[in-house]
């Protein structure tokens, strides 16, 4: 029973914010099943060429920043670049070209991907893909993602669904992925996670569970021009704060300094951590000041959730975070 705001807070991540032990082992059960039957896709020539070494999770539910339920999970799908080269568009990581190798006479593999030039179209390789994944049974459907740099594979027995992205690994380390318009650009996951796991453990494991709720917490707006849209944009400004704190406390009392540093970060810039993309931050002026008033609401709420009794203090708390934080003896 939740006696205190810091219990309350423990139930309620527990119960509504951090996703279930047991579907997170079957989802990931079912992705590596998922995995298995593409790595057979190479037997048949039709396909693409894959390279399992390559394959990479990533995204919120990798990094264990997801907060439930488990809607989409994100894979990147190595394929095996020996016949091509990359050239690199220093001015604009979005915009990559991949080219057939010119000693090579034909390519079967490729040959359904290229554009006139003998550059590989990320469109045309998606539909490969596609075609690819629809013999694959238990699944209902494999559609072009909406922004054109995924395939997204609906299952018919679970309740997530998977985002697979075709990428190439680079010397460089960078991967190159689909850009939505053809052509392909630079993106490393890599970074992501090695990042919020050195912080994570820097601070004894309570800095994952501190951004899902956080998490939690920005979904929870009610005018939708009052969160913040990218959950990355979201995790990259909490990462910099974290990353720079020596000690960190309590749940309740690092929630309200996450809030603080969140209405004062959303009027700087953020930098992407992989070095790739530049300043993430693209919140419009709109979008700040609906923010830093929604924050300084709540910031008040739990101000004076402090001035009352524990029992009235619940109720302060259920304005910040809505109806799934638990009454007092609950």
């Amino acid at each position: 029973m939740a006696r205190t705001i810091q219990s309350a807070l423990k139930q309620m991540i527990e119960e509504n914010v951090n996703m279930p032990s047991d579907r997170v082992t079957k989802a990931r059960a079912s992705r590596d099943w998922l995995l298995e039957r593409i790595e057979n896709f190479e037997k048949n020539t039709q396909h693409l060429y894959f390279c399992k070494n390559f394959n990479l999770h990533f995204g919120s539910f990798s990094r264990r920043t997801k907060v439930r339920p488990i809607d989409d999970i994100d894979i990147m799908i190595g394929l095996n670049g020996h016949l091509l080269y990359w050239y690199e568009n220093i001015y604009d990581y979005k915009n990559c070209l991949i080219y057939l190798k010119p000693d090579v006479q034909t390519s079967e593999l490729w040959k359904d991907c290229l554009n006139a030039d003998d550059s590989l179209n990320s469109t045309k390789l998606l539909n490969k893909f596609k075609n690819a994944l629809v013999n694959i049974s238990h699944y209902e459907s494999a559609n072009i993602h909406r922004r054109q740099q995924a395939i997204t594979l609906k299952l018919s027995s679970y309740e997530w669904n998977f985002d697979l992205v075709p990428c190439f690994h680079t010397t460089s380390g960078v991967y190159l992925i689909p850009n939505g318009k053809g052509g392909w650009m630079k993106t490393n996951p890599e970074k992501d996670q090695e990042l919020v796991t050195s912080i994570n453990q820097k601070h004894n494991g309570k800095f994952l569970e501190l951004v899902r709720l956080v998490k939690y917490w920005n979904s929870k707006a009610f005018d939708r021009k009052a969160n913040i849209e990218s959950s990355y944009l979201l995790e990259v400004m909490l990462a910099n704060y974290y990353s720079s704190r020596e000690n960190v406390y309590d749940i309740e009392y690092e929630f309200e300094k996450s809030l603080s540093y969140l209405r004062d970060s959303i009027w700087n810039t953020a930098d992407d951590p992989k070095n790739i993309e530049g300043d993430l931050n693209h919140l419009s002026y709109e979008e700040k000041i609906n923010l830093t008033s929604r924050i300084n609401n709540d910031l008040k709420n739990i101000e004076d959730a402090k001035k009352v009794s524990v029992e009235k203090s619940f109720e302060y708390w259920k304005k910040v975070l809505g109806d799934k934080f638990p009454s007092y003896g609950d």
